[in-house]
């Protein structure tokens, strides 16, 4: 019998961390770029975590789609075995809960980049199935990330509920706190399935997602998805069947919002039949911005490779270095391995990097920077941008049938950018007067459909748009 009454508040000195720190025997100082814009955020279900060379590979996918928090699910690993897990892993740190017994499900985990990591103040687990991190940061409101996963047993209904209680509760102390709040994980509920329930039951599984939208957050993938119909997270036989992995955020992120979308890798799909769904958020009201005087203070600086001033006669010792160096080395000689595995793989990888790092070092002139925060890019601030917005407002009042509550002023705002911006791209496809009727009179479902495919021509345009305006900066 699982025990399912684990529950642990600990509060966290980055100084020296009690619990799982991954990166305790490494004593070298990792530092987390913030000068960063975004904030990426994953959730996966792993369906296992217990063989190190699986942890390694969903790892450096991790790594490679650049994640910055990342929880996962389904771990199946007890509370002695999470605090073994990647303790070597330097470019992440853990946190793991999950059942005291052996168990065939449950558990969970959450990791933040290293660097990032000295701002996570406190960690929360709840009955093997939720834990919770905040993370302060200086000048700026906290911010409370939340992974779980739900049961779909239907004989764990009682631990279902109770499970959910755990959320509420930490869920209203955030927003009574005024953090920022992001709730990710297996919910074992799919989106669109809850669009069409008429009633939910008190001890259905869909009172996840009823509750989380009383708490008035917003499904990201659901407020961000461009495609007629949104992708699925989880597939049987290879084929996709629902949408049971989401993220949700608080309203107070919602403006900061960039996208929520799937990345699905062959890799990693032998090893689990959900695909890894992230979200990026611009991180400037989460991280808020040191002062100049104390960066210039903290000195953190940074080395950069002066490729502007390479000719083509370094061009060429660059090359005559790297091949002294690849003649040297066993690189070669790996190829002719018949068995070509995982280990393989990063092996090779290694000896490879080794050689552009140490060819890049010895041939390429280089300066040193310091580390900022401040972005030295101007910001696009065009009438496309504005209605592209305020487009974000309107679809966050009509998911919840507020659009009611906008007043006219707003929304004539609104509706005179999306007509600049169809007269400036003479994009004849849309009435700026049937949509003016729609949004003044609050038709909800005809807006809805409008506004979609404005969402995918505005977007379109306004990368093209930064991207000429990046050029003009040049």
């Amino acid at each position: 019998m699982n025990s399912t009454n684990n529950s642990n508040i600990l509060m966290v000195d980055n100084a020296e961390s009690s619990t799982n720190n991954n990166n305790k025997k490494e004593k070298q100082t990792i530092y987390y770029d913030f000068s960063k814009k975004f904030l990426t955020f994953g959730t996966h279900n792993v369906q296992g975590f217990n063989v190190e060379t699986k942890q390694r590979v969903f790892f450096d996918e991790y790594e490679y789609n650049d994640i910055d928090i990342i929880g996962l699910t389904e771990t199946k690993l007890t509370e002695k075995k999470g605090k073994n897990t990647l303790k070597n892993k330097k470019n992440y740190r853990s946190w793991w809960t999950g059942y005291t017994e052996n168990t065939k499900t449950g558990g969970v985990g959450m990791a933040v980049r290293a660097g990032l990591d000295k701002h996570v103040t406190r960690i929360i687990s709840k009955k093997g199935r939720l834990i919770a991190i905040d993370l302060s940061f200086k000048g700026a409101n906290r911010i409370r990330v939340i992974n779980i996963y739900i049961n779909c047993n239907e004989k764990e209904k009682r631990e279902r509920e109770e499970l959910l209680i755990e959320l509420k509760d930490i869920i209203i102390e955030a927003k009574r706190e005024n953090y920022f709040i992001v709730v990710m994980g297996d919910m074992n509920a799919d989106g669109e399935k809850y669009n069409t329930k008429t009633n939910i039951k008190p001890n259905s599984k869909y009172r996840i997602i009823q509750l989380l939208e009383e708490l008035n957050l917003s499904d990201t993938h659901k407020m961000t998805n461009q495609k007629n119909v949104i992708d699925k997270t989880w597939k049987r036989n290879g084929i996709p069947k629902t949408r049971i992995d989401q993220i949700w955020i608080s309203e107070n992120l919602i403006n900061d919002l960039i996208v929520t979308e799937i990345k699905d890798n062959q890799i990693i799909s032998n090893e689990t039949d959900h695909v890894l769904l992230i979200m990026i958020i611009e991180n400037i009201n989460i991280f808020g911005t040191r002062s100049r005087a104390k960066e210039k203070r903290s000195n953190i600086k940074r080395k950069i490779y002066k490729l502007n001033e390479m000719t083509n006669q370094h061009w060429e010792y660059y090359r005559e270095y790297m091949n002294n160096l690849l003649a040297t080395s066993t690189i070669e000689g790996e190829f002719f391995i018949k068995n070509k595995n995982i280990n393989w793989f990063n092996r090779v990888w290694d000896k490879i990097e080794k050689v552009f790092k140490q060819t890049m070092n010895n041939t390429i002139p280089t300066k040193e920077v310091r580390k900022s925060e401040y972005s030295k890019k101007p910001k696009l601030m065009s009438d496309t941008y504005k209605a592209n917005k305020w487009l974000i407002r309107i679809w966050r009042a009509l998911q919840k049938e507020k659009l009611q509550n906008i007043n006219k002023k707003k929304k004539d705002q609104f509706l005179d950018y999306i007509e600049k911006f169809l007269v400036k791209y003479n994009i004849t496809e849309f009435n700026i007067l049937e949509i003016r009727e729609i949004i003044t009179n609050n038709r909800d479902q005809q807006a809805l459909v409008i506004l979609k495919k404005l969402r995918i021509i505005l977007t379109a345009k306004l990368k093209l748009e930064d991207k000429l305006f990046v050029e003009e900066q040049v």
